[in-house]
C-alpha cells in the first residue's frame, strides 16, 4: 500500500487499513510514514504563513525583519519535527501502559502502529490553525475550533479501532483504554498540582 494510499484508506476505512498493517513487523514503516507526512505538513504549514508573516511585516512598517521572521519560523518548525520523530515513541508508550491495564494482547510495536497512524487524522489540523491569522477573529476561532473538536473526536476513533484490531479487545475496553483511563490520569495530576498550589500558598500565608 503507498503513501496516498495508506493515508486515504486511514480516512475512509481505519478498520481495513488496521487488518493490512496488522502482520508488519518491527517499526520501521509506521516511524517511516509519519516522518513524511510529518515533513509534509510542516512544509505546507511553513508556505502558507509566509503571506502572513509578511503583510503583518509590512503593516508594522518592520519590513526588513520578514527574511529573520522567516527564518526563526522555519527553524522553529524544524526542532519541533525532529523532536516530534522520537516523541511519537514516547506518545506510543505512555497509549501502551493504558492499553496494558484493560488486556492487550498485542505487543509495543502493535500499540506503536496505532499511535503512529492515528497522528495522520491530526496533523490535518495544523494548517487550519492558521485560519486565526488569514480569517476575521471571531470567524478565525470558529473555523479551527470546529475543526480541531472534529479532528480530536475522529483520532480517538481511529485508535479505538487499531485498538480493537490489533490488540484484540472489545470496543468497551478499547474505549477505556484510549479515553477514559488518559483522561482518569490527566484529572489525577491536575488535582495534585492544583493541591501542591493551593498547600503552598496556605504555608506562605502562614508564614507571612
Amino acid at each position: 500500500m503507498d503513501f496516498w494510499h495508506k493515508i486515504k484508506t486511514i480516512f475512509v476505512h481505519p478498520e481495513l487499513f488496521y487488518k493490512s498493517v496488522k502482520g508488519d513487523a518491527g517499526f520501521i514503516d509506521a516511524w517511516r510514514f509519519y516522518a513524511l507526512l510529518s515533513a509534509i505538513t510542516y512544509a505546507i504549514t511553513f508556505v502558507v504563513s509566509i503571506p502572513t508573516a509578511i503583510t503583518e511585516s509590512f503593516a508594522e512598517g518592520s519590513a526588513v525583519a520578514i527574511p529573520f521572521i522567516l527564518a526563526f519560523v522555519f527553524f522553529f518548525m524544524l526542532l519541533i519535527y525532529f523532536m516530534g520523530l522520537g516523541l511519537v515513541f514516547v506518545s506510543a508508550g505512555i497509549l501502551h501502559m493504558f492499553l496494558l491495564i484493560v488486556g492487550a494482547k498485542g505487543g509495543f510495536y502493535q500499540t506503536f502502529k496505532i499511535s503512529t497512524y492515528a497522528y495522520v487524522i491530526g496533523m490535518i489540523s495544523l494548517p487550519f490553525s492558521l485560519a486565526l491569522e488569514l480569517l476575521p477573529s471571531i470567524l478565525g476561532y470558529v473555523v479551527y475550533y470546529s475543526v480541531l473538536t472534529l479532528v480530536v473526536v475522529y483520532a480517538f476513533y481511529v485508535e479505538v479501532v487499531g485498538v480493537q484490531v490489533l490488540h484484540q479487545l472489545s470496543l468497551l475496553r478499547a474505549i477505556l483504554g484510549v479515553v477514559l483511563l488518559p483522561i482518569l490520569l490527566g484529572l489525577i495530576v491536575l488535582g495534585i498540582i492544583v493541591g501542591m498550589i493551593i498547600l503552598l500558598v496556605g504555608v506562605a500565608a502562614l508564614a507571612a
